[in-house]
């Protein structure tokens, strides 16, 4: 079900950078995303999917997932599958988050504020590259035993700040810092 379909949602309209948005489990079809889309805050809860294939996502605040974030592709196309969030960026137990493989996709996902991934959760940022950005002093939080797997960091802080990474993470790609700095 496309994102941009206002049938889709109720009220039966499509969701801007003002509403908050909640996607519950249990539907038969779940927002695919293919254009530019936004929304003030996401919920997705358990059993519930956000994919995002040939667009982007702006979420102004906070996403709050106990469900499955995804990118997806079709095979012969070049595509940069988006992920923007203003605010935190949280995987609860239960939750997923499974970027494509496609050697021709490269998923990005930008994140303000803070990385949370709770015990449980599942994710596995296998291609791609998480960008940690903006101001403030956020953190890439793994609670202990859950594990976390990215492909790339980069790191575009404004200057004097910075990003602090717990000891559950391992990042199999390269870590960039473009401004500010790493603190594990």
């Amino acid at each position: 079900a496309s994102w941009h379909e206002p049938t889709n949602w109720s009220p039966a309209q499509v969701p801007t950078w003002a509403d908050n948005v909640t996607i519950n489990g249990g539907s038969t079809y779940y927002p695919a995303i293919d254009a530019a889309a936004s929304c003030a805050n996401l919920t997705v809860y358990g059993g519930g999917v956000v994919n995002i294939s040939r667009g982007s996502l702006t979420v102004w605040q906070n996403y709050d997932n106990y469900g499955t974030f995804m990118t997806s592709a079709y095979l012969m196309e070049w595509l940069s599958p988006t992920l923007d969030v203003g605010g935190s960026l949280i995987f609860r137990a239960g939750s997923a988050a499974n970027l494509s493989t496609n050697a021709r996709v490269n998923s990005i996902i930008r994140v303000s504020s803070h990385l949370n991934i709770y015990s449980g959760a599942n994710v596995q940022l296998t291609r791609g590259s998480l960008y940690m950005v903006g101001e403030g002093g956020p953190s890439i939080w793994v609670e202990s035993g859950s594990g976390c797997y990215l492909n790339d960091l980069i790191i575009q802080k404004d200057s004097g700040y910075y990003v602090s990474l717990s000891s559950d993470v391992t990042v199999g790609g390269s870590i960039t810092i473009v401004s500010g700095e790493l603190r594990a």
